[in-house]
């Protein structure tokens, strides 16, 4: 079929069902987010992640018009901070959500366009300390790690819990240790999770403050042995 009845039958209508079983085959995921236009792509990546215009504003603060003309390719240029949230949501570079061609090259720079200052281990755990059951967001949080720069992280509260993604290309071993450590009062899983870049797996910890389930996202994958963190 042709590229506007894909996105009229299976991403418009029916929110792209599909999705999940899609995003188990990563190469495939990959070829097709590239095979679409950047407004598809757009477009796609919004809808595959259940967003809406009302979660946009909730956890961000932008209004409908700004969604919508990020979504149409109606803005005057690029604004860094706005792609690099979605970047950060839908677990892509942020030059997919900005050109139309693109290669397979996991990145972090877009974190320093969220405008946030790196921050203490202190301060990451005061913020997973005050996440209440109604809660339900998505942001990028840079933490100055203890032995090296920065770990860059991917964070998502949920109904009280809280994923924690390490977005590092290459983490070291000892900065993963150290947050492991931080974090040893809660009862935590941790795993990694597949993006769309073949060669890019993050490190994903799953922080329990309660007994509600939590729903792991597609493509997460237990980790039962130490030695593979921050590989």
């Amino acid at each position: 079929m042709s590229q506007k009845e894909f996105m009229d039958q299976y991403v418009l209508e029916n929110s792209w069902p599909e999705n999940p079983l899609l995003m188990k085959h990563r190469n495939e995921y990959n070829q097709m987010l590239k095979f679409l236009s950047l407004q598809n792509r757009r477009l796609f990546c919004f809808k595959a992640s259940h967003l809406t215009y009302q979660k946009i504003r909730k956890m961000y603060g932008y209004g409908h018009n700004r969604t919508q003309k990020y979504l149409n390719m109606e803005q005057d240029k690029t604004d860094s901070r706005f792609t690099a949230e979605l970047a950060i949501i839908h677990r892509v570079p942020n030059l997919w959500l900005e050109h139309h061609e693109v290669e397979d090259e996991w990145s972090t720079y877009h974190f320093h366009s969220i405008g946030k200052s790196p921050q203490s281990i202190e301060e990451l755990l005061q913020l997973i300390a005050t996440i209440k059951e109604s809660d339900e967001w998505i942001q990028g949080f840079i933490l100055r790690a203890r032995y090296s720069g920065f770990i860059f992280l991917r964070l998502e509260a949920q109904r009280g819990n809280i994923l924690i993604e390490v977005n590092n290309k290459n983490a070291r071993p000892t900065d993963i240790y150290w947050l492991l450590s931080n974090l040893k009062q809660y009862n935590y899983e941790v795993g990694e999770i597949a993006t769309v870049i073949p060669s890019q797996d993050n490190l994903a910890i799953v922080c329990k403050k309660n007994h509600i389930p939590f729903c792991l996202p597609i493509g997460f994958n237990s980790i039962k042995s130490c030695t593979k963190l921050g590989t």
